[in-house]
């Protein structure tokens, strides 16, 4: 169908409902529910006979069902999987939980072809004869979106509840059960098209980060560098930060203290940065860091390098590589050339460990880079600062295009 344009409309009464078709009815959402009833954790599997149980973890958000991926299987009692048991089309409210940035509150519906129950966390919610559940599942989240929820929340102890009851009371507009059907069929086709669009734009913002390697790659291979020098040789220092109990000078208000975490590709994020006290920060003098200084990553995206801001001039690191570079080495140049893909693959290889591999220290003075004169240093860094701006324009292009604020809005719009 076409967006549907009514010819009659009445006030609804309520301020962020607006007006809706004359012919629809007004009510409390309860009416839309034949049953709610809370989720089990059961008991752990024994590995025969146990039962999928579904999480708020397991929340597809972006597409308002349950994911398939990385199921969780418990113990439930017959007992329970009779009165819990999930059907195709319930839909799944989370009770508990949530945060500061996603508030608890959220509407799934179940989607899958197999025996489930919910969590604790988690209410089943059933619907009225009637009433359609793909319908249903956007009107909660439309009433997510508009922050409707966040009326029912009552917190204690750090965690959100949702008041079910208190939710449920709040109001909401009910077309006719063959209008639910076809409002969900528009829908679903509209969030279709935005999914595709994500999709490839997506796809294209991959391959620019591509092209950006590749762009440094081909710079290095330009200039026809014969010799390759031990970082040792061309560094004033290489060093590591903060490796021995980091926590125990932890300070709410203290000097800021990079970890792997705050460190990307040629970037530095300060989201969840830790801090430390003044005593900690001059006992640990060794990582404190200098305008130009080069940090690595030692664990997680290991050999992902940045510089340091003269902004950040002054603060300290916890478990990661540190680099003084010295006259004869551009921190910006080091940054670039560890960032490649050609130098990552030599990272990789050079990791040790067994679960998640670390680059340490004796690799990383290993590491054999090219020997430039700085001016020539500084001419390829301004190249490749020129060649990544072009870049970082098309993905910031590809990223609004990328439809997810769409989605919402038609999610919120129908």
């Amino acid at each position: 169908m076409s967006q549907t344009r009514y010819v009659g409309t009445r006030a609804s009464g309520i301020e962020w409902l607006g007006d809706v078709p004359t012919h629809w009815m007004v009510k409390r959402l309860k009416f839309s529910v034949r049953d709610a009833r809370n989720g089990v954790w059961g008991d752990d599997p024994t590995g025969e006979g146990d039962i999928r149980c579904v999480r708020v973890a397991d929340f597809d958000r972006p597409h308002l069902q349950v994911g398939s991926d990385k199921a969780t299987y418990r113990s439930v009692s017959l007992a329970d999987r009779a009165i819990r048991g999930l059907s195709k089309g319930d839909l799944l409210l989370e009770k508990s939980g949530g945060g500061e940035k996603s508030p608890v509150g959220f509407v799934v519906r179940f989607n899958l072809d197999e025996p489930a129950v919910c969590s604790n966390f988690v209410a089943r919610v059933r619907l009225a004869p009637g009433m359609d559940s793909r319908f249903w599942t956007y009107v909660h989240h439309s009433n997510y979106q508009k922050q409707l929820t966040q009326r029912s929340i009552k917190q204690t102890s750090g965690i959100q509840n949702l008041d079910q009851q208190s939710y449920l009371d709040e109001l909401a507009a009910f077309p006719d059960a063959s209008e639910q059907l076809a409002i969900a069929d528009f829908l679903d086709r509209e969030t279709a098209k935005i999914d595709e669009l994500i999709g490839k734009q997506n796809a294209l913002i991959e391959l620019l980060g591509e092209r950006r390697g590749a762009t440094i790659d081909r710079s290095l291979i330009e200039i026809g560098v014969d010799e390759l020098t031990p970082l040792r040789y061309v560094a004033d220092l290489v060093t590591v930060g903060i490796v021995v109990t980091p926590s125990k000078w932890y300070a709410g208000d203290g000097v800021i203290a990079l970890r792997g975490t705050n460190v990307k590709p040629d970037a530095i994020n300060l989201d969840d940065v830790v801090r430390l006290s003044e005593e900690g920060h001059h006992l640990h003098s060794k990582s404190i860091l200098r305008t130009g200084d080069v940090v690595i990553v030692r664990t997680g995206q290991a050999g992902a390098a940045a510089v340091i801001p003269a902004e950040l001039n002054g603060i300290n690191a916890i478990d990661l590589l540190i680099v003084h570079p010295g006259r004869c080495l551009l921190g910006e140049f080091l940054v670039m050339y560890m960032n490649s893909p050609a130098c990552q693959e030599q990272t990789t290889v050079d990791q040790v460990g067994s679960i998640q591999g670390h680059f340490n220290v004796g690799s990383l003075k290993a590491m054999r880079i090219p020997l430039l004169p700085i001016e020539r240093q500084k001419e390829m860094v301004n190249q490749w600062k020129t060649a990544s701006s072009e870049i970082d324009l098309l993905t910031c292009k590809a990223q609004d295009c990328s439809g997810s604020d769409r989605r919402s809005d038609t999610l919120l719009g129908f």
